[in-house]
């Protein structure tokens, strides 16, 4: 109670950093950053896209780190301006008849 009378509200913040702080050395981040353009099926991973999730656990089998969670991954990341959303696929049609369907509804009659 003194403390909160002494300090107001900020008596409720922590002043200092709990946690243990890291260091990843520019060597790492450069090693990341690359890993994110390697090609996933030539190391040998099943799966169709890097994650962040991914990406971290691949980072860990290359030694590229020893430990890292994928918070500080998307926290390299995201200072290299690199995004890992997937990227929007479209289909197009091989009716020869589509663009007129898609322009006008409703106008051609459909074969049977």
């Amino acid at each position: 109670m003194n403390a909160f009378n002494d300090e107001g509200i900020q008596c409720i913040y922590p002043k200092k950093h709990t946690g243990r702080s890291t260091t990843r050395t520019d060597n790492q981040k450069t090693q990341l950053i690359e890993l994110t353009k390697v090609s996933h099926r030539a190391l040998g991973y099943p799966f169709n896209s890097w994650t962040l999730h991914r990406l971290k656990t691949a980072a860990i089998e290359q030694k590229i780190f020893e430990e890292i969670s994928y918070m500080s991954v998307k926290r390299i990341l995201d200072a290299a301006g690199i995004s890992l959303q997937r990227t929007k696929t479209w289909k197009e049609s091989n009716d020869p008849d589509f663009q007129i369907k898609k322009t006008h509804p409703g106008t051609l009659q459909y074969r049977l």
